[in-house]
């Protein structure tokens, strides 16, 4: 449940429809870290993994351009949870937030291996 409550408060934080004055840059880091580490995990219940790649999905469609250094670390995570069957479907949802997203995420680096796998 709190990676869902991060979910929704990413996006608060920094809308993208909305111009908003807050400044969220201080916590970008640290919001991107402690998901991380859920997201690296294997050994964790399936719902927090599956949680867990959804909320690094808003994280990187909300504050990537924030996050570009550690994009290459983030990007080949997802790409392997795009392998797994059984995470398959949530990645794609997130990876659709990414793409989906107006600052325009550099995707290139999973894509050569990642359409054959979405296709």
């Amino acid at each position: 449940e709190a990676l869902l409550v991060l979910q929704q408060f990413v996006k608060v934080i920094r809308p993208l429809t909305s111009p908003s004055s807050y400044d969220f840059a201080p916590f970008t880091s640290d919001i991107y870290q402690c998901t991380l580490v859920r997201l690296k995990a294997a050994d964790i219940d399936q719902e927090v993994k599956e949680r867990a790649i959804s909320c690094m999905g808003q994280i990187i469609c909300n504050l990537g351009d924030y996050l570009k250094s550690e994009l290459p670390v983030c990007l080949p995570i997802l790409l392997d949870r795009l392998r797994n069957e059984i995470t398959r479907l949530t990645t794609v949802k997130a990876l659709t937030k990414i793409a989906a997203s107006p600052l325009r995420i550099d995707l290139r680096p999973i894509l050569t291996d990642g359409i054959p796998i979405l296709g």
